[in-house]
């Protein structure tokens, strides 16, 4: 699984660092508005989900896209963080998403 970043917005919120296009280039997939995380050391990269309002009223969050194997999960948070990796060191400045641009 080959994966590249196409763009990347800062939006600094709690966890929350920006939002991720990424494209799986073997596949030929681009997925808009993942979302990258950072929290306690730990960094991951959440697919893009809907929300939902839970039967207590809360807001929870429903996967679009999800990966039933834990080995292929592990081996995509791997490969997509070390293309963010790439692309934020490549002397590209990160745009800033506005408010109007979060769900």
């Amino acid at each position: 699984m080959a994966i590249q970043i196409v763009d990347f917005r800062k939006y600094q919120k709690n966890s929350l660092q920006g939002f991720v296009t990424l494209l799986l280039t073997d596949a030929g997939i681009q997925i808009k508005d993942a979302t990258y995380h950072t929290s306690n050391g730990r960094r991951w990269i959440t697919l893009p989900a809907k929300p939902y309002e839970d039967k207590d009223g809360s807001t929870k969050y429903s996967y679009i896209v999800s990966f039933p194997d834990k080995k292929i999960y592990a081996a995509f948070q791997e490969q997509a963080l070390k293309a963010l990796d790439e692309h934020l060191s490549s002397n590209q400045t990160p745009q800033r998403a506005s408010d109007d641009a979060v769900f």
